[in-house]
């Protein structure tokens, strides 16, 4: 599902020059990740949030859509089905695992933070978040 924001232009991915760094953000699970991502290795900062932070916003997200098959669910139904993998994004532990095994193998290349750790102040110097820098950008630009 894609949404258009306002003053943000589409772009050919193959027309966008190849010396240039892109911010991809995406809710796909690391398994549906292009392959080209995990070939040409390229730095992923995933977020991990808390599931009844999760739970919650899904839920109110999946009440505004048009078409909508869980419409009538409550919200316990939606968490149930979220938790364990019966409505799309779920299970939920497996989208989180599928980043964290990976980051593992990969730490150069994948970050794993909790959102609940990066909103803390130390994250954060004059209003602009400072954490990923380190990790984004490599020996030669530092």
């Amino acid at each position: 599902m894609d949404f258009k924001f306002p003053g943000v232009i589409d772009v050919d991915p193959d027309e966008w020059p190849k010396d240039q760094k892109r911010f991809i953000k995406t809710h796909l699970p690391y398994d549906m990740l292009p392959q080209d991502f995990k070939d040409k290795k390229c730095k992923i900062i995933y977020v991990m949030r808390n599931p009844k932070d999760v739970s919650v916003s899904y839920y109110y997200f999946l009440r505004m859509l048009n078409y909508n098959p869980f419409r009538d669910y409550t919200l316990h139904n939606i968490i149930q089905k979220f938790l364990f993998g019966l409505i799309p994004y779920g299970p939920y532990w497996e989208h989180n695992l599928g980043y964290w095994n990976e980051a593992k193998e990969n730490p150069e290349h994948i970050m794993v933070v909790k959102f609940e750790d990066m909103i803390k102040v130390d994250y954060v110097h004059n209003g602009i978040t400072t954490w990923p820098l380190e990790f984004l950008l490599t020996t030669r630009e530092v």
